[in-house]
């Protein structure tokens, strides 16, 4: 048994600003779930069982919700997935932090791994994201509004094949 709606089949699932009680019920067959250690909200990936992946913890940051994963599909180039859950309301100077974060590792992490694929997806809430595309070679895949009249979340990527 597989994670499927219909006919379509899940390799990745990810969920954002979710609270999961340490011992959540929700737990798609044949998925890993890789989340960090955090109370309140956040980011939850579950990944299919037959993915090679490694959390990168090497850019963990304590002040940014992100999580950085490789993902080594068989078959496949390398995937590198950002999930990220920026607070709506914080201070102009944590809003900067969190995009020099992503900006800063973005760019470590396509200097080291220059075959793999990138997406960098979540909730931004009121994050100005226009750096993103500024700066690193990504484009904004969600041009309608997710939440109100809003497009707080967002897919970044260059890579759209491997998105359903």
């Amino acid at each position: 048994m597989s994670c499927q709606s219909g006919r379509h089949v899940f390799y990745l699932v990810a969920y954002f600003e979710i609270e999961l009680k340490p011992r959540a019920t929700f737990e798609p067959p044949q998925h890993s779930c890789c989340r960090p250690r955090r109370t309140g909200g956040g980011v939850t990936l579950y990944i299919r069982d037959d993915i090679p992946f490694t959390v990168l913890l090497d850019f963990f940051n304590d002040y940014v919700t992100a999580t950085w994963i490789l993902l080594r599909p068989i078959m496949h180039d390398p995937l590198i997935l950002c999930l990220l859950y920026h607070p709506p309301n914080l201070l102009k100077t944590q809003k900067n932090s969190t995009i020099d974060h992503l900006l800063s590792t973005a760019s470590k992490l396509l200097a080291k791994h220059t075959s793999s694929k990138f997406i960098i997806c979540g909730d931004f809430n009121d994050l100005d994201t226009s750096p993103l595309t500024m700066v690193l070679p990504l484009h904004q895949l969600v041009d309608f509004p997710t939440r109100g009249n809003h497009t707080l979340d967002s897919i970044f990527t260059a890579c759209e094949e491997y998105l359903t």
